[in-house]
C-alpha cells in the first residue's frame, strides 16, 4: 500500500467529505472499484486471521470457540462487501435522485467501493484494541461502526451535491428502518418465525 493511498484513507476519517471528493475526482472505473473492494476483503479477512491467532475466543467455560477457516471467511467478507456495494449504491442513487441529487450510479459505487476500502483502518484499530484492552473492544466497535455510518452519509452528500451531511444521514436512517420493516413484514406474510420465537 503506497504511502500516498494510506495517507488518503486517513484523511477519510478527518475531512470524510473531502475525501469523497478527491475520489470522484479520480473517477476509478467499475473495474478499479471491484479491486478496491477485492483489497478490503482479503486485507479484513488477514486482520480477522491474526487477531483470532493471537487472541482465540473463548466461552463462558474457558474453551477456545470454533471460527470458520479462514477461506470460508474470505467468501463471507466478499459476498458481504459486494452485496453492500451494490445495495447501498443502488438505494443511495434512487434516494438521492428523488431528493434533487445531482450524482450518477456510478459515482455512488465509486464512493461505496472507497467507503469498503477506507474502513479497513477501523477493523485494524477495533482488532488492535481487542487484542490490547478486550474490555474496550466493545466500546471501540460501536464508536467505530457509528462513524463509519457518518463517513458513508458524508460520501454520499458530497457524491449527490447535498449540502448537509446530518439531512443524508438522518434520511439514510428513515430509509434503512423503512426497508427493514418492509423485510419483516413480507417474511412475515411468507410465514417465517425467527428462531426461538412461538411460530
Amino acid at each position: 500500500m503506497s504511502p500516498l493511498l494510506l495517507s488518503e484513507m486517513l484523511q477519510a476519517y478527518l475531512r470524510p467529505r473531502a475525501s469523497a471528493a478527491w475520489i470522484l475526482a479520480q473517477r476509478p472505473s467499475f473495474g478499479a472499484v471491484i479491486v478496491m473492494v477485492m483489497a478490503a476483503v482479503v486485507i479484513s479477512a488477514l486482520i480477522s486471521v491474526a487477531s483470532t491467532m493471537i487472541a482465540p475466543p473463548l466461552n463462558d467455560a474457558g474453551e477456545r470457540v470454533e471460527v470458520l477457516p479462514a477461506s470460508n471467511r474470505l467468501v463471507l467478507l466478499a459476498l458481504i462487501d459486494f452485496g453492500q456495494l451494490i445495495f447501498i449504491s443502488f438505494i443511495a442513487n434512487a434516494f438521492g435522485k428523488a431528493f434533487g441529487g445531482k450524482g450518477e450510479w456510478i459515482d455512488l459505487v465509486r464512493v461505496c467501493g472507497w467507503h469498503a476500502l477506507v474502513s479497513v483502518l477501523a477493523t485494524f484499530a477495533s482488532a488492535v484494541v481487542g487484542v490490547v484492552a478486550p474490555g474496550l473492544s466493545a466500546l471501540v466497535i460501536v464508536a467505530a461502526l457509528l462513524y463509519l455510518l457518518y463517513m458513508l452519509a458524508a460520501f454520499i452528500a458530497e457524491a449527490h451535491g447535498f449540502a448537509s451531511t446530518p439531512s443524508v444521514l438522518l434520511v439514510g436512517m428513515v430509509v434503512l428502518i423503512g426497508i427493514s420493516f418492509a423485510i419483516a413484514l413480507i417474511a412475515t406474510m411468507l410465514g417465517y418465525t425467527p428462531p426461538g420465537l412461538p411460530s
